[in-house]
């Protein structure tokens, strides 16, 4: 693998970068995607315990005769200008090789430059891997890139307290996930994987206040104790949240939580996890392309497993999509 330094120029805030260019096209181009040089985006503090799966996915790319520089990140917010940067430099495909929060960040780089993405999963939960039915396979990985399916996908947005118009594209939860989200530092994590999340969510359960959210949905008023909205069904890894979403469609579900307290935690993770969390009586799934979570203010929100900033928040579907390579079946 090679590194360069970084490109000079501005760098955008590390919480919640702020992109403005022109949606890029609506449709996936009907040829498949032909990358001949291609930029991956690493996050060297993701992936520890899988350190041969990129090497061995560059040593793929390169045998099929493909250009493949290897750039590491150095801090937070550095996928977020490397992205940006790609978009000039004569790259036809942008990986991003890391954990969700490192997608987040390529894909807010990426928005709107028309450079496709593709996924090396090393993350902890690799929600978006699990959603498009990418497998963490050297072999397998290189296949879609080198077959270059793609898929135009959908990208919710947000703005809040310390969020100026950041990109999601799996999920964006306000309420008890947000705060064990807030909860798990990086070196946590580091040590830990998901039982980090585990850790945190037991004890967020016993100490966490459990506030009841004004939402409004188009328009609509509704109460909640938790929020997730949710572009694709997946939350968490393998778990299916919202069986209705589509990361094709540009509409967002919002999974309102309507009862607070760790008896009830308890209760929704156990559905979750056995898949009978839309089967629940006080949890409703609305369809929704504008949403509002206006009180309290100040509590965090998560987006694609990072912390972005925190309430009041409005919530949207951005007009144009982003091209993204996806294994054949999907």
């Amino acid at each position: 693998m090679t590194a360069r330094p970084a490109p000079a120029g501005p760098r955008p805030a590390v919480t919640s970068p702020a992109v403005t260019r022109p949606a890029p096209p609506a449709a996936a181009p009907e040829a498949p995607l032909d990358a001949r040089r291609i930029l991956v985006i690493h996050n060297p503090t993701a992936g520890w315990r899988r350190p041969q799966l990129l090497r061995d996915l560059v040593s793929a790319l390169r045998a099929a005769g493909r250009e493949v520089e290897v750039m590491p990140t150095a801090h937070p917010g550095h996928a977020v200008e490397l992205a940006l940067a790609a978009s000039g430099q004569g790259w036809d495909l942008v990986v991003a090789a890391g954990g969700d929060g490192t997608i987040n960040e390529v894909l807010n780089g990426l928005y709107g430059s028309n450079l496709p993405l593709a996924l090396c999963p090393l993350g902890t939960a690799n929600v978006l891997a699990h959603e498009i039915g990418l497998r963490p396979d050297a072999d397998r990985l290189a296949a879609a890139i080198l077959a270059g399916r793609t898929a135009a996908v959908a990208v919710g947005w947000c703005n809040g307290q310390g969020i100026a118009d950041r990109a999601f594209v799996q999920m964006l939860g306000v309420g008890f996930d947000a705060q064990v989200v807030a909860d798990v530092s990086r070196g946590l994590k580091r040590r830990l994987g998901r039982w980090a999340y585990v850790l945190m969510s037991l004890r967020a359960a016993l100490r966490y206040h459990y506030p009841e959210f004004e939402v409004r949905l188009d328009g609509v008023a509704h109460r909640a104790c938790s929020v997730i909205v949710a572009n694709g069904r997946h939350y968490g890894g393998p778990y299916v949240s919202a069986p209705a979403a589509d990361l094709r469609r540009p509409e967002l579900q919002v999974c309102l939580f309507h009862r607070g307290g760790p008896l009830y935690v308890a209760r929704y993770g156990l559905a979750l996890l056995t898949g009978r969390l839309s089967r629940l009586r006080d949890v409703s799934i609305h369809a929704a392309t504008g949403i509002e979570i206006k009180a309290p203010a100040g509590e965090p929100v998560q987006g694609d497993g990072d912390t972005f900033g925190s309430t009041p928040v409005s919530v949207g579907v951005r007009a144009g999509r982003q091209l993204l390579v996806v294994p054949e079946g999907n």
